[in-house]
């Protein structure tokens, strides 16, 4: 599969998926999850926000718990699931 059409699956640009797996937030991405870029910049960063953990559907303290174990990849994949579970906006 393409990169583009892996983005178009995702509902984001290529620009967009391009910038996320390299681990910077973008707008698109922000904003279909309903989250803030500095949000997703602290969440790769390893720290979970209120919000964050609010579009995780998780408690703060689990949330964070979770970000702890993993890696910076871990969270970028973290992202990328959250946008196959959320479908994008029509």
């Amino acid at each position: 599969m393409s990169v583009e059409g892996a983005a178009s699956r995702l509902g984001l640009t290529e620009y967009e998926l391009r910038e996320l797996v390299s681990g910077t937030a973008h707008s698109g991405v922000a904003e279909r999850l309903g989250v803030s870029i500095k949000d997703m910049d602290d969440f790769f960063d390893g720290y979970v926000s209120p919000g964050m953990a609010e579009a995780l559907d998780m408690p703060h303290s689990a949330a964070q718990s979770l970000r702890d174990i993993m890696d910076a990849a871990g969270a970028v994949g973290i992202i990328v699931g959250m946008c196959v579970y959320k479908p994008p906006a029509p």
